[in-house]
């Protein structure tokens, strides 16, 4: 029960697209939330967690944690998690300028490999593009601790499949200056996806979010919109290869999503 909960918990956040924070009070006294946050620190007794509004929450169960195998989490610095927490409404009126207590009910570390910087067409483009069901939705945040910037999207497959999800971005063409100067540059990514033949075995309900949430550090072509534009905000514009719809997986089609961060963190 506690595991559906945890996704449904998901799912209420990413339909009000609120990749900062998501807050729910409760019959017991308790206001439960999800942040996708950076993490810093490594060890369980000094990690504390920060959300894309420099909020900073202070697990204090943070070594008693297990996965579903039973083994301790590890913490990775620098990070993007996915916490599902709670904290006692006593404790509401102390919440201090250094942070909020909090206990975790749920943990994900969501962070995939960094963005492929590649030219088009070289060895190393090894784009795959499988379709998913859908993209539910992109957000940048700004990483706290690397100072740098992670695009996060939301992907909706078969969880039971064994499958991986990536990011390119074609230096060629990735950056592109606007025409009008009133409007903002724009950074170009494909989203890739490898299906691996949909083999493995099924996921528990724990791995969900890291399997439907995926973070992706952009920090080299975030650097190339910093330097080369003087806009406030770069427009990011993801090119996704999704079904046509859930009734119709014979062939999939592109589409694009878009989401803006600001120039100027």
């Amino acid at each position: 029960m506690k595991n559906l909960k945890l996704l449904f918990a998901s799912v209420i956040c990413l339909t009000s697209l609120l990749f900062t924070s998501c807050m729910n009070t409760n019959d017991n006294n308790h206001t439960y939330g999800i942040i996708l946050a950076t993490v810093h620190g490594s060890a369980a007794s000094t990690v504390y967690f920060t959300d894309s509004n420099n909020n900073v929450y202070s697990p204090t169960n943070a070594s008693s944690l297990v996965t579903s195998s039973g083994a301790s989490i590890t913490y990775t610095a620098g990070d993007i998690a996915y916490v599902y927490f709670y904290y006692s409404d006593d404790t509401q009126a102390t919440k201090t300028a250094e942070g909020r207590s909090i206990v975790i009910e749920g943990y994900a570390d969501i962070q995939k490999n960094d963005v492929n910087v590649v030219s088009r067409g070289a060895s190393n483009d090894t784009l795959k593009t499988d379709s998913i069901i859908s993209v539910d939705g992109i957000t940048v945040v700004h990483n706290s601790y690397s100072s740098g910037y992670s695009l996060i999207a939301t992907t909706n497959y078969y969880f039971s499949k064994l499958h991986n999800t990536y990011l390119f971005y074609y230096q060629n063409d990735g950056f592109v200056t606007a025409s009008v100067n009133s409007d903002p540059d724009t950074l170009k990514f494909v989203l890739g996806h490898n299906k691996q033949g949909d083999t493995g075995s099924s996921y528990s309900a724990n791995s969900y979010p890291s399997l439907y949430y995926n973070a992706f550090k952009i920090d080299s072509p975030a650097m190339t919109a910093a330097s080369q534009s003087n806009k406030d905000s770069i427009v990011v514009d993801l090119k996704a290869r999704v079904w046509q719809s859930e009734s119709d997986n014979s062939k999939g089609i592109w589409k694009h999503y878009y989401c803006k961060y600001s120039n100027r963190d």
